[in-house]
């Protein structure tokens, strides 16, 4: 009984932001949303009111990342999930966008998630699988075309098929040993694998050329 007589740390700043709220004060609203966070961390609820009053505002990757945060604090909310991954995909992250359609489109979610999820899904699937398939059969009829390599191994990291873009940016890398910046993609694609020990050594290929801005993102 004494911890539900407790007050609750966030009713005043939420109180402040809901009012503000009424009013359509957005950026008021945000920072009692941001005071009220910060003494309860762990209220997904909080985070998803933060992430739309954001929209409001035009601050779309800082409300997907707070749905983002929601998601993780409460995996049941299937919408928080559904507007994290649109909202990836409108800010440029599409293989996030992919990966949360691919999980919200599987059983055990409710239907009209599945369904917005699934046409979501084919709507970057789609595009993705054509593409390798045209760039597959580039290859074969050119395999000395390093700009084909490059183009299929971009594809398959988008789709997810780690394998498939690893040997392809190698295949560009042994093109054209010059461009170290294939390393780094190995780089990238290889610790997606789990494979350290060669992502390490590509990047330190990498770090070791003769291109500045390669040598320090590497």
């Amino acid at each position: 009984s004494l911890a539900a007589d407790a007050p609750d740390p966030a009713y005043e700043p939420l109180d402040q932001a809901y009012k503000a709220l009424r009013t359509n004060d957005y950026e008021k609203a945000v920072a009692g949303f941001r005071r009220a966070i910060a003494v309860s961390p762990k209220r997904a609820s909080i985070r998803k009111d933060l992430a739309y009053t954001l929209l409001k505002i035009g601050e779309n990757e800082e409300a997907r990342d707070q749905f983002g945060e929601a998601v993780v604090l409460d995996g049941r909310d299937e919408q928080a999930a559904l507007e994290y991954a649109f909202l990836c995909y409108e800010t440029g992250k599409p293989v996030e966008a992919r990966r949360t359609f691919d999980q919200l489109r599987q059983p055990g979610k409710s239907e009209s998630t599945r369904k917005t999820a699934e046409t979501a899904f084919e709507n970057i699937d789609k595009p993705l699988r054509d593409g390798i398939a045209r760039w597959k059969e580039a290859v074969a009829q050119r395999p000395d075309a390093y700009s084909a390599h490059e183009e299929l191994a971009q594809l398959a990291e988008k789709r997810d098929e780690l394998e498939l873009a690893a040997a392809h940016f190698r295949e560009a890398w042994k093109l054209r040993p010059q461009h170290r910046a294939f390393l780094l993609d190995m780089g990238r694609v290889l610790r997606g694998l789990g494979r350290a020990e060669e992502s390490v050594t590509a990047l330190l290929a990498a770090s070791r050329g003769a291109e500045p801005r390669t040598a320090e993102k590497a």
